[in-house]
């Protein structure tokens, strides 16, 4: 899923092209290429450019495709983050999909479903608000 599909060289460089996954987090969004989590800095001519979160690693996505300008340092993976983020998602996506159930509720029920240790890291009421704004957002006005 997170693998190098192709190379080709631009000028005295490779290029990488990778595919991707996008993590919402906030108005932005993360991008997880290769386990490590990438934020989008800019829009040009149809290109979001892209930044490691941890080292200095860059490049740009253009269409369904990820292009690596600037190679990694060595750092760790991202993979306990990256499983938080998709945690903390699907608990919002859950709380706007049932509006009658608890929050509480959807939180356990997910954390139980979750089988992984990145649940055990997320308290309730560190996402609790984010749950109610979700699903609010959802349900029509009065």
């Amino acid at each position: 899923m997170y693998t190098a599909v192709r190379s080709r060289i631009v000028g005295f460089m490779l290029v990488l092209i990778m595919e991707y996954v996008r993590v919402v987090k906030g108005k932005g969004g993360k991008y997880v290429i290769n386990n490590n989590l990438f934020s989008q800095y800019c829009i040009r001519n149809s290109k979001r450019y892209v930044k490691c979160d941890v080292c200095s690693a860059s490049g740009y996505i253009d269409g369904d495709e990820f292009v690596a300008v600037k190679p990694h340092s060595q750092h760790d993976d991202q993979s306990q983050e990256i499983q938080r983020l998709q945690f903390v998602d699907n608990c919002r996506k859950c709380a706007a999909e049932e509006p009658t159930e608890s929050l509480r509720r959807i939180f356990d029920r997910q954390t139980q479903s979750s089988g992984s240790t990145a649940a055990a890291t997320v308290a309730f009421y560190d996402i609790e608000s984010s749950m109610y704004k979700r699903r609010r957002k959802q349900m029509p006005l009065l």
